[in-house]
């Protein structure tokens, strides 16, 4: 069982997360809303196009974070210094040699495409090819810090790591004021920044792993067979990852060859929206990714599975917490947030929450399958049906030619991933409870699909202002608390909270 160091630890990390993603979500919205004015619906389209064009090979990049992360992490919990530091090693240098492959295929076929295959029009294909040149620095860069990201998260430094996040948000926030007074092409010199942007916050992550970590400092220890072994993981996980950006960037080109610019716009403002409500349960998944594995790696199995139930309940609530509210209440968010709202993206922005929530489900599960270094099974699943459903999404738009049918492709993808990962969770580690782990998100997705009926219907005949959305949010908030507490908790995790709870009063 959990001991109540355990559950302090993840919750000061889960604390530093929020700290750091309410910071960043202030900021996103913000931030947004201006570069839409600045820019313009079409230039703000073309760089969410042509920076997605490379994006889809930084699929390569999150492939190795979670590899990464993942080998750190379990040496850590076996307690080997020695073994720590070759693991670093390799996984730097495998990392430079992915950046090199990501530099050499963005500036020949990636550029090709972008200046033959997409719908943009002629006179801002300069700034385009600024636009995408940026994004290839900016991948190469955030590629080669990831074992130094991946350090400081596997010492579970959450604080160091929201610090940086936000200097790294205080920086974009700066971009917007400098952004809105620029005398030269707005879309270049956004572009720009931003890369400047992601080269300072490289630095900064860097400077303070080497400072702070001894495996951070380079020593040649790199091994051969370390470096198979992340490779190895790295090619099972990469068919999955690569699924993962192949059907997000694919899809928002079959949108855009069939509907326009105008659309992808609106697909870039909802996605803004439902990243920010997502970032609720990434926090949390991130805050339980290191104790999963540790504990794993230690051969602790029933602390495993109890932090791997408890990820996914907490994972589930803070997103659900912040979703629900958005889900009953897009619609006067964005009249409130921007000046013009672009067609469809209230129902864009639904849609894609419905999708993460299912996602959430099968990421929690991915990090128990990921701790067994068996990942060849979940990755082909993954990558087989996210590399489908672009064909689905196609095949949608010649037969009825609506545009939302992308959207809701992926809602029922995510929902037969999250069944199967649930599934291989058990196959991989016998040793955890399926129907422990099946009885948690059943009750969980209860709670917020019942809280969601009540909220609605309790404001629907009330006047859609921002005084009705405070109260969807306080109504939200009180019904998904009390049912997360009362029906999906165990006993034991209900008397730790309110003993939590009673302590922090006396304090006071």
């Amino acid at each position: 069982m959990l001991q109540d160091s355990d559950n302090k630890r993840v919750a000061k990390n889960s604390i530093m997360l929020y700290l750091r993603m309410l910071v960043t979500m202030v900021v996103g919205f913000y931030t947004s809303r201006v570069v839409l004015q600045v820019l313009g619906e079409e230039d703000f389209g073309v760089y969410g196009l042509v920076g997605g064009i490379v994006g889809m090979l930084s699929f390569l990049n999150t492939t190795m974070s979670g590899a990464t992360s993942r080998f750190l992490t379990f040496e850590l919990g076996k307690g080997n210094k020695s073994s720590l530091s070759s693991m670093f090693d390799s996984a730097l240098i495998v990392h430079i040699w992915i950046a090199v492959i990501v530099f050499i295929v963005a500036e020949t076929a990636g550029l090709w495409f972008v200046n033959h295959k997409l719908v943009i029009p002629a006179e801002r294909m300069i700034a385009a090819n600024w636009v995408y040149q940026c994004a290839i620095v900016s991948v190469v860069v955030s590629i080669i810090q990831v074992p130094y990201v991946a350090s400081i998260v596997a010492h579970e430094k959450m604080g160091v790591y929201a610090y940086i996040d936000i200097i790294n948000v205080s920086m974009k926030l700066a971009i917007v004021f400098l952004l809105v007074h620029s005398p030269w092409d707005k879309l270049i010199f956004y572009s720009v920044l931003m890369m400047t942007v992601t080269l300072l916050t490289g630095f900064i992550y860097r400077r303070y792993a080497v400072r702070h970590f001894e495996e951070c400092r380079y020593t040649h220890a790199n091994s051969r067979e370390k470096s198979k072994d992340i490779m190895s993981f790295f090619g099972f996980n990469m068919f999955g990852n690569f699924g993962l950006f192949f059907n997000m960037q694919v899809v928002n080109i079959l949108i855009n060859n069939f509907f326009g610019l105008v659309y992808n716009a609106a697909s870039g403002i909802a996605v803004t929206v439902s990243n920010v409500v997502s970032s609720f349960a990434n926090n949390t998944i991130m805050a339980f990714r290191p104790p999963i594995t540790k504990s794993y790696a230690a051969k602790e199995l029933d602390k495993a599975e109890d932090f791997t139930i408890l990820g996914m309940q907490m994972s589930l609530f803070f997103f659900a917490l912040f979703a629900i509210p958005v889900i009953v209440e897009v619609k006067t968010l964005m009249r409130l947030w921007l000046e013009k709202v672009p067609d469809q993206s209230d129902v864009f922005c639904r849609l894609l929450i419905m999708s993460i929530l299912f996602e959430t489900i099968r990421r929690v599960c991915v990090i128990s399958i990921h701790a067994t270094g068996k990942v060849k099974a979940a990755s082909l699943f993954l990558g087989i049906l996210l590399t489908i459903n672009p064909l689905i999404v196609y095949l949608l738009f010649k037969a009825v030619h609506i545009v939302s049918m992308a959207y809701v492709s992926n809602v029922f993808i995510n929902i037969v991933l999250s069944l199967i990962m649930m599934c291989l969770v058990k196959r991989q580690i016998p040793e955890y409870s399926l129907k422990r782990l099946v009885f948690c998100v059943a009750k969980m997705l209860l709670v917020i699909g019942g809280t969601m009926t009540i909220v609605y219907l309790s404001v629907r005949s009330l006047p859609a202002t921002l005084l009705r959305m405070l109260l969807s949010a306080l109504l939200s908030t009180i019904l998904l608390s009390a049912g997360t507490y009362f029906l999906c908790l165990e006993k034991n995790k209900r008397e730790w909270a309110m003993s939590f709870i009673r302590r922090k009063f006396k304090r006071n």
